[in-house]
């Protein structure tokens, strides 16, 4: 089984990668190759499984599917050893010294990630709450069915992980099995050399691409990854989005329209993880009609509109699930239409400043026009074909695209109106509060944090000293992307009183950010000529990015997790290194409410600066010194790097003291990377120990539940506002949440039934044999149901308390009539 768990992250590459090989497709680099490989195996996957789930054969499909992974395996193996074996016996490898230090970092990362990841306990939320249910009822059913498969709440929103959790389920032979532990670890691979790829194309620099792949590997993230974030869609849709990123890049470099295919191809499956792939298709279709128009005005005018692109889906998704599709004009509060406009503004003077000095292809004609149009559809065929799997699933189980309310569930707006008035009202949040939360996005923790806010800044100065077409357009598609993003937070706001961005739909920016910290680090070492910095001069530029590695442990949910049970090495050092400017871990690494993540910048902005200014001073220092040193033409003392041209024979003492810097950087970065999270993991009791502890202190008095797997439950439980994950972990028990408005709107009929007796009757119908309740949250709830709840739960004919679970009670209820 062991074998079967490392064979299986290999299943999102090697498909691809053995399909490319008997077409014959040529590829310019590696890079290109393995990206290529990448998108064509998750399309494969994803269109034999989700086939399989609409015709009820997804047993059968799994089975393919298992049969392609393993004969691309041994097709490729025996291909490799044949070539092996005809080529000569002596290998040389050329590789610089600065990639064998990237690629030892890299490895040193990937077993981090391959310990926490097969020890660890599952907590990502979403994941337990939702995908892997979903994917035990696709195993169980042969296919999809209407309902999440622990509760009546209907499948809304793309399940592409959890079709990938039940092919791991089927061919393990178990839903019990944890089997995908490590399939995670193919996307991180890909991140990393996406990343690389994208930052050597965009600034046609391999320096560049070394110093902004190490800064990745040292982003605080990764211990987000580490921590809850590692199962979710995002670390599969991830590599999608860099995917589409590169291609386009080479398609604006190469012009060759056979890449445009594949951009669709990631996006259709990128579609089926996540609905936000929506911004990328915006922002992508965008990009292609400005770089083809000469119109400076119109070009303009397109971008100065972006905010309000995001409408199209969200109106039209409303519409339908409000039976019937009708124009309507939208009606803003006063906020939202400042913030629209400010936005549109900001959009217009981006592309005024970005793009407006690149020259566009040709006159606007019908010839270009039509040649977009090709070129749209070269991306919308493959998007639609793959990504409208899931919608040809809806319709034939709902009659409709997306799920309508009125139609399937008439009591679901009722629901809504419900839950809404046992929500506590919350403060709305102002304009400045907004524009400084959008304003300080690049640095958050969940990416890049504060502490690289001084080498961002100095980057952003070298950019605009140079001249970097590539670059640009990246730069030009990033911003749109946020833009689209801010937009579906503005569009949100008289539903959320403070709505905020999800942290794991900015990642896609971390290729740009990167960039822009390695030119604010070597811009030590060049003028800002635009001349991009000799390759062998990389030692200083490493050591700042071990010193802001270090730092940016100051932002990681890993250490602020720990930290409130244990105290550790590194989590006193950033505890104490924050406290300085007033902040805690839990600050430092953004883990706040969504509401209040809206206001927190606007109330400690100048504690936020103050920390990234101290942060960052040892590279202001360098730059000063620089600049002084330019000024009086003081002579630096230069060491020439040359490593491995003559051989080993050949080393002179410089060649031994390069030896020696980069010995000590790829120790000082191995350091950096792997001791402290090691530390925090013997702090959480090893290997062996740390799930134990981490759902014991997750899960507190539900632990013995959760290790009993829910055995001792005789029928299902209805519950509000239970801890995430029990549907997960007690996976023979359907928990009801009526936190969820579909199960509310489903027993709506039940709860305001006439008398307690009748409610606990028809309850027990529905096979609902248990209350698991906590009067302080589910007050508000009961008083909007006429105290149904409590009536049954303080009569001991209707009900009997079976447990006290931290301020839960858990009820049995009985079989009694009246």
């Amino acid at each position: 089984m062991m074998i079967f768990e490392f064979i299986l992250p290999l299943s999102l590459i090697l498909p691809g990668l053995w399909l490319l090989q008997l077409a014959r497709v040529r590829t310019s680099n590696i890079f290109e190759r393995l990206t290529l490989s990448y998108i064509l195996s998750l399309a494969m996957i994803f269109g034999l499984l989700y086939l399989g789930g609409i015709m009820k054969a997804f047993n059968t499909m799994s089975f393919v599917v298992l049969v392609i992974v393993f004969v691309s395996f041994i097709h490729l193996f025996v291909l490799f050893t044949m070539k092996v074996l005809r080529s000569s016996h002596s290998f040389i490898l050329c590789i610089s010294a600065e990639k064998i230090v990237i690629a030892l970092l890299f490895i040193g990362l990937l077993v981090i990630y391959a310990i926490f990841l097969s020890s660890r306990a599952i907590l990502d939320s979403d994941v337990v709450q939702y995908y892997l249910p979903m994917a035990r009822e696709i195993v169980s059913r042969n296919g999809f069915t209407y309902s999440t498969g622990y509760d009546y709440n209907i499948l809304l929103k793309p399940i592409g992980v959890s079709v990938l959790y039940a092919w791991v389920y089927r061919v393990s032979g178990s839903t019990l099995s944890e089997a995908f532990r490590l399939i995670p670890l193919t996307s991180i691979f890909m991140l990393v050399i996406l990343n690389y790829a994208i930052a050597t194309l965009a600034t046609k620099s391999q320096t560049i691409g070394i110093i902004s792949t190490a800064i990745f590997l040292v982003l605080p993230f990764h211990d987000r990854f580490l921590l809850y974030n590692a199962f979710y869609p995002d670390t599969f849709y991830y590599p999608l989005i860099f995917s589409v990123i590169y291609l386009m890049l080479k398609y604006l470099q190469t012009k060759d329209d056979s890449l445009l295919p594949w951009v669709g191809m990631a996006l259709g499956s990128a579609g089926l993880l996540k609905a936000q792939t929506i911004y990328s298709i915006i922002t992508i279709l965008l990009m292609l009609a400005i770089l083809h128009f000469k119109s400076k005005k119109l070009s303009l005018v397109l971008c100065s509109l972006a905010p309000f692109y995001i409408f199209i889906p969200n109106m039209v998704a409303e519409q339908i699930q409000h039976e019937g599709l009708h124009l309507s004009i939208p009606v803003f509060t006063p906020v939202q239409l400042i913030l629209f406009l400010i936005l549109g503004m900001i959009s217009g003077f981006c592309y005024f400043k970005v793009l407006s000095n690149i020259s566009p292809v040709d006159k606007v004609n019908s010839r270009v026009i039509r040649n977009l149009i090709r070129r749209m559809f070269l991306i919308l065929i493959p998007f639609i074909t793959l990504s409208g799997l899931w919608y040809i699933n809806n319709f034939l189980n709902f009659g409709t695209i997306l799920y309508t309310s009125s139609i399937n569930l008439p009591n679901y707006e009722w629901a809504i109106g419900v839950l809404n008035s046992a929500q506590q009202p919350m403060s709305a949040a102002s304009v400045s509060n907004y524009l400084m939360y959008f304003s300080f996005l690049f640095i958050d923790p969940a990416v890049m944090g504060y502490a690289w806010l001084i080498p961002l800044l100095l980057g952003l100065t070298y950019m605009s000293k140079g001249k970097f077409e590539i670059l640009r357009i990246l730069l030009f598609f990033e911003i749109f992307l946020v833009i689209m993003i801010f937009s579906q937070v503005v569009y949100f706001i008289p539903i959320v009183a403070e709505s905020a961005y999800n942290p794991r739909d900015i990642l896609p920016l971390a290729p740009l950010l990167t960039i822009i910290a390695s030119f604010g680090i070597t811009s030590l070492f060049t003028t800002f000529k635009g001349k991009i910095v000799n390759p062998r001069q990389i030692v200083l530029p490493f050591l700042f990015i071990v010193y802001f590695g270090l730092v940016s442990y100051a932002h990681s949910v890993l250490i602020w997790s720990t930290s409130m049970v244990c105290t550790t090495l590194i989590g006193k050092f950033t505890s104490d290194f924050g406290a300085k400017f007033g902040l805690t871990l839990q600050q430092m690494s953004f883990q706040l409410p969504a509401g209040n993540r809206v206001i927190f910048l606007s109330e400690n902005i100048w504690r936020i600066l103050i920390f990234s200014l101290v942060a960052g001073t040892p590279l202001l220092i360098s730059v000063v010194y620089g600049f002084l040193k330019k000024i009086f033409n003081v002579q630096a003392v230069r060491v020439k790097i040359n490593v491995g041209k003559k051989g080993l024979s050949h080393i002179d003492p410089k060649k031994l003291w390069t030896y020696a810097e980069y010995t000590v950087i790829i120790l000082l970065g191995i350091l950096i990377i792997i001791i402290p999270r090691i530390e925090v993991l013997i702090a959480q009791g090893g290997i062996q120990e740390i799930a134990k502890n981490q759902l014991k202190r997750n899960y507190g008095a539900f632990y013995e539940i959760i290790v009993d797997g829910g055995q001792e439950f005789k029928g299902d439980i209805l519950t509000f506002k239970a801890p995430d994950g029990l549907p997960y972990y007690l996976p023979g028990v359907k928990v009801i949440d009526l936190m969820f408005p579909a199960n509310l709107a489903f027993l709506k009929d039940c709860l305001l039934s006439n008398s307690s007796y009748e409610i606990v009757t028809k309850l027990k119908q529905q096979g609902i044999n248990y209350l698991l309740v906590n009067p302080t949250i589910t007050s508000e709830l009961d008083a909007s149901l006429n105290f149904a709840i409590s009536k049954i739960t303080s009569n001991p004919e209707l009900a009997g308390l079976l447990r006290n679970l931290d301020g839960w009670q858990l009820y049995v209820l009985n079989d009694s009539q009246r």
